[in-house]
């Protein structure tokens, strides 16, 4: 089985984390329902939510407790058999389009983990300037 939740370092409330393993690890908790992507999208900052995902997720699956991720622990193991089981489908849905300011446009933005199906998308609502060049004939 691939292992598509791969850590460099421990994540707690009180280590020094890499922004990559934050990333990583909010994805995998998105992908499994355990993490919500706030409306101005994924941050490499840990917060509150991602750990209260670890917890809830540790929680459900039987785990200890403790809110820390370990490269080769437990709950890695664990968050990769779930996300194993989820793997479905190769079709990436994106959220649903947000409602925009006037004069905004929904821009769809996300990303993928290398080597895996975990994908990431939001919706920004961006400024697009009028377009004031000539199109070409065809």
């Amino acid at each position: 089985m691939k292992k598509p939740l791969r850590l460099n370092s421990t994540i707690g409330r009180h280590d020094v984390v890499e922004p990559e393993d934050v990333l990583a690890m909010k994805t995998a908790l998105n992908w499994t329902g355990f993490y919500e992507i706030p409306e101005y999208g994924l941050t490499s900052t840990p917060d509150e939510p991602m750990f209260d995902g670890i917890e809830k997720f540790q929680k459900e699956n039987s785990l200890s407790v403790d809110g820390i991720v370990r490269p080769e622990g437990e709950t890695v193991e664990a968050m990769n058999l779930s996300i194993h089981r989820n793997e479905k489908s190769d079709e990436i849905k994106p959220p649903p389009k947000p409602q925009c300011s006037e004069g905004e446009q929904p821009i769809l933005q996300g990303f993928c983990l290398p080597g895996t199906k975990i994908c990431v998308h939001w919706w920004e609502c961006k400024k697009i300037p009028p377009y004031e060049g000539t199109l070409p004939r065809g």
